[in-house]
């Protein structure tokens, strides 16, 4: 048997101990979405040959340490690494030679036994540990959960190190104060960053080469996809190597898709000319306007404004971005009123306002105005929705929309089924977007096949391995 295929095998705990005796020819063994697997094989370094192998959980058991891939040179595509913190010394993380391994082109690291762990205690040697994990310097997908050090290594910190890399996530890093220097890098297309308590800057010891202090420096200038999420110590965007804030001296030249939750010391926004797709979000947040926004970009498409319980006012310009097909605002229960000048969103497809009692009236011939109105979706605002039934003041202009007809639902079925979907949409969570290329990798595996010819041996070892794969199948199910 040359590959073995247990993708989403949810039964799948530990393997055979003899696994490696009896497979001794595998080059590729798939273990995308095994969850529950707690443990590898072990010295499944023996199987030098192996070209596949998507998922190592590091043990403290003889033959299951770190040091187990020194000799996997062959080792290509995509590796996910899980209880690093399990790591015995820095020899062990010396000799698993990543940097070696020139034909991986995505990694991930977890700390934990699952990626979405909270960091609990800090191993003594974790930042020591970590600095002798670097890879080589053509990853283009890399993703981390739950380191607990302070400082990221030296070599994240070579602006060179990431001149390949196209998507970097980030999670649970409590005790971090910096990311990996990325923000110059050419090819960096996605960031998303979660719940690191102690960052404050997204770019630091920012030096600028050539040009006057009034032209925009331009960092991240391939990025077009961030997400910014528990962030309570993130202040701005970029600091000089003085340690002072510049952020109005940077720009984000591609940016298009930009969610800010939960990052409630923010005080400026950054220049975006492309921007298309932004949602802010956050809870209970002591502002009375929407952060230091001079103007939203007139480029913006899709617009969400949502739980922020002291925001009293919408930008006043926003009736100026012809061409936003969606606004979305929910959650806001200060919100006063909706600015006047809003008839100027004359692609706007879609509104809905929820949960926003403070909004009482549309502008003066609002809804007359807005000819590419095709959705409106209001609930939770208890005198406005009493304007837009039946015999309301309102009513007559809604009657071209065609779907309205949420508004006019009090069941209490209805309301908890919107509350339900409103809280859905509110948050944004990152195991979905890291989950979906993997996911669409997995589908297009099939589940539990052993392809080639095997041996005698091999499917011995598939009869003692799949009841617990054929279990998961019956759970699903």
């Amino acid at each position: 048997m040359q590959t073995l295929r247990l993708n989403h095998c949810k039964g799948l705990r530990q393997f055979p101990e003899d696994m490696v005796m009896s497979l001794r020819k595998l080059i590729h063994v798939y273990l995308y979405g095994c969850s529950n697997l707690e443990r590898m094989p072990r010295n499944i370094g023996q199987l030098n040959n192996l070209c596949t192998l998507t998922r190592f959980i590091v043990d403290t058991r003889d033959g299951c340490g770190i040091e187990e891939l020194k000799d996997l040179r062959h080792l290509s595509n995509r590796l996910e690494l899980y209880s690093l913190r399990k790591i015995k010394s820095v020899n062990h993380a010396k000799e698993a030679n990543l940097k070696q391994k020139q034909n991986l082109s995505e990694l991930l690291f977890s700390w934990g036994l699952e990626r979405f762990d909270r960091t609990e205690n800090e191993a003594c040697n974790e930042e020591e540990v970590f600095q002798h994990l670097e890879p080589h310097s053509k990853i283009q997908i890399f993703e981390l959960y739950g380191y607990g050090g302070p400082e990221i290594p030296r070599w994240m910190r070579d602006r060179q190190m990431f001149q390949c890399l196209r998507k970097l996530t980030i999670f649970n890093w409590t005790r971090c104060k910096n990311i990996p220097v990325v923000w110059l890098s050419p090819s960096l297309e996605y960031l998303h960053l979660y719940n690191m308590g102690k960052l404050k800057t997204l770019c630091d010891n920012l030096c600028r080469e050539g040009g006057g202090c009034s032209t925009p420096l331009q960092i991240f200038p391939k990025l077009k996809n961030m997400f910014l999420e528990h962030l309570p110590s993130l202040e701005g965007w970029a600091g000089n190597s003085a340690g002072v804030a510049i952020d109005s001296s940077v720009i984000f030249p591609v940016l298009e898709r930009l969610q800010i939750n939960i990052c409630p010391k923010i005080a400026s926004f950054p220049l975006s000319p492309v921007l298309k797709d932004l949602n802010l979000a956050g809870c209970n947040l002591e502002v009375e306007c929407l952060w230091d926004i001079p103007r939203l970009p007139t480029s913006l498409e899709i617009l969400w404004i949502q739980r922020s319980g002291g925001l009293v006012a919408l930008p006043s310009n926003l009736g100026d971005l012809a061409k936003l097909s969606g606004l979305m605002v929910n959650i806001c229960r200060s919100l006063k009123g909706l600015p006047d000048g809003m008839d100027g969103l004359t692609s706007l497809r879609e509104l809905r306002i929820t949960h926003c009692p403070g909004i009482e009236e549309f502008p003066n011939g609002l809804l007359q105005r807005l000819p590419a109105l095709d959705r409106l979706i209001i609930h939770g605002c208890p005198e406005l929705e009493r304007r837009c039934r039946e015999g309301g003041e309102y009513f007559h202009h809604l009657l071209p929309i065609p779907d309205k007809s949420r508004f006019r639902t009090g069941a209490p079925e209805a309301e908890s089924t919107i509350i339900a979907e409103a809280e859905a949409e509110s948050t944004i969570i990152a195991e979905a977007e890291a989950e979906s290329t993997i996911i669409a990798e997995a589908e297009a595996e099939s589940t539990i096949i052993a392809e080639a010819e095997a041996e005698t041996s091999g499917k011995k070892f598939l009869r003692r391995l799949l009841p617990s794969c054929a279990h998961s199948e019956s759970d699903n199910n």
